[in-house]
């Protein structure tokens, strides 16, 4: 058993940058992917899908991204991922839901 959920091929992940459906800002040591997400209510979410590894490029960028998603219409960040990702990210992270992973 794996201890980490994989939901799409390296493939599918270019695909979706390709298409405008993620989006992409790397730097010289790490990267960030992300998306916008249209919640059925009317609000529109930017979600940190994945990052790594280098956490002080990472949060120097995170500011730039925030600011991109805005001009877009987003009112919310959100991101998966450990407890300390909250703690460690710039801002007023609040604590969201939990997630939980069994394998079936």
């Amino acid at each position: 058993m794996c201890e980490y959920f994989e939901t799409h091929t390296r493939e599918q992940v270019f695909q979706r940058i390709y298409d405008g459906r993620a989006h992409l800002w790397p730097s010289e040591n790490c990267a960030v992917l992300g998306e916008i997400i249209n919640y059925p209510i009317g609000i529109r979410g930017f979600n940190y899908w994945l990052q790594g590894p280098k956490l002080d490029e990472l949060t120097a960028m995170h500011d730039g991204i925030e600011a991109w998603a805005k001009e877009r219409g987003c009112m919310v960040a959100t991101g998966l991922g450990r407890p300390g990702w909250a703690r460690a990210m710039h801002g007023n992270w609040q604590k969201g839901p939990s997630t939980r992973l069994k394998w079936l």
